[in-house]
C-alpha cells in the first residue's frame, strides 16, 4: 500500500497565525546583526508579500549584510 504525505505551509496567517514566530526569528536575526527587536504588526502586513520583501522591509539595512 502506498502512503501519501502532504505538507502544508501557511505563512500568511490564513490557517495558522505564525506572525509571532516569524517576528521572533527576525528579531534573532536582527540582534545577531546588531539591530533591535522586530515588531509583530509589520510582519503581519508584509508576510503575504514573500520572504524577500518581509526580510528587506523589517530588517532594513541589516538585510543587506
Amino acid at each position: 500500500m502506498h502512503q501519501s504525505v502532504v505538507l502544508l505551509f501557511d505563512l500568511d496567517g490564513t490557517l495558522v497565525d505564525s506572525a509571532l514566530t516569524i517576528a521572533a526569528a527576525l528579531t534573532d536575526l536582527s540582534r545577531s546583526r546588531g539591530g533591535g527587536p522586530i515588531e509583530v504588526a509589520p510582519v503581519r502586513s508584509l508576510v503575504s508579500r514573500g520572504a524577500a520583501v518581509l526580510v528587506r522591509e523589517t530588517l532594513g539595512p541589516l538585510a543587506r549584510d
